[in-house]
């Protein structure tokens, strides 16, 4: 049996820290530990405001607070950031960074774009 913790930490609800850690597998001999730790700092900047990157969507979900959003992005192991809307509550994972392809970022209302 896998099991999988994540922990946020705020300043406010657009700066926080996110851990996301292992769990434990079960198996006939006895229980094997399984350890891994993933971990992330975010903050909204006026840069990524009303933004979000396109062409990059790897999974898209609803979430009703921005740290349900980064605990999704960081549980996918693809994630290089995430889009969230605050309007709609959608939530995007994203596999690429805006560093990387800034001509993807766009203005979107609603949107907000956090690199991770």
């Amino acid at each position: 049996m896998l099991s999988e913790e994540a922990d946020i930490s705020s300043k406010d609800e657009h700066d926080f820290n996110v851990y996301l850690g292992g769990g434990e597998i079960s198996d006939d001999d006895g229980v094997m530990r399984l350890s891994c730790m993933r971990s992330a700092a975010t903050t909204l900047t006026d840069d990524m405001k009303g933004k979000a990157l396109t062409n990059h969507v790897i999974q898209t979900s609803t979430v009703t607070q921005v740290s349900q959003c980064a605990r999704k992005c960081m549980r996918h192991d693809q994630c290089q950031s995430f889009n969230y809307n605050s309007e709609t509550l959608q939530c995007d994972i994203n596999d690429a960074a805006s560093a990387d392809y800034p001509g993807d970022l766009v203005p979107q209302q609603g949107f907000d774009h956090y690199p991770i």
